[in-house]
């Protein structure tokens, strides 16, 4: 396992530096980055949650039929793959992205 660097640029933000490409490369594709960033201007936009939807019938436990209803929600980050492979969870479990400035559904 190769190391990483991390520096505090305050506001609770931090700057990372990979020595492995591939972890690079994932976190530029996959992660929360925007270019010309600054700290003191910053603002979060967006936050991921886990979401448990308790009572979920058994026969909507499979991954596309999870993330069609978390987009409803916010952009599907993870499903739980405990979840849908029903190891003796008792509810749906997924991560997803909102937006704080938009309203919450219920």
């Amino acid at each position: 396992m190769e190391s990483l660097d991390v520096i505090d640029l305050g506001n609770n933000f931090f700057l990372v530096r990979f020595y492995n490409f591939e972890d690079m490369d994932f976190a530029i594709t996959e992660g929360f980055w925007k270019p010309d960033f600054n700290p003191y201007t910053a603002t979060i936009d967006n936050i991921a949650i886990l979401i448990r939807l308790l009572g979920f019938a058994i026969e909507y436990y499979n991954r596309t039929i999870l993330e069609k209803i978390e987009n409803i929600v916010g952009r599907t980050l993870k499903v739980d793959m405990n979840t849908v492979e029903i190891s003796g969870e008792k509810f749906a479990r997924i991560c997803v992205e909102v937006n704080l400035a938009d309203l919450l559904v219920s």
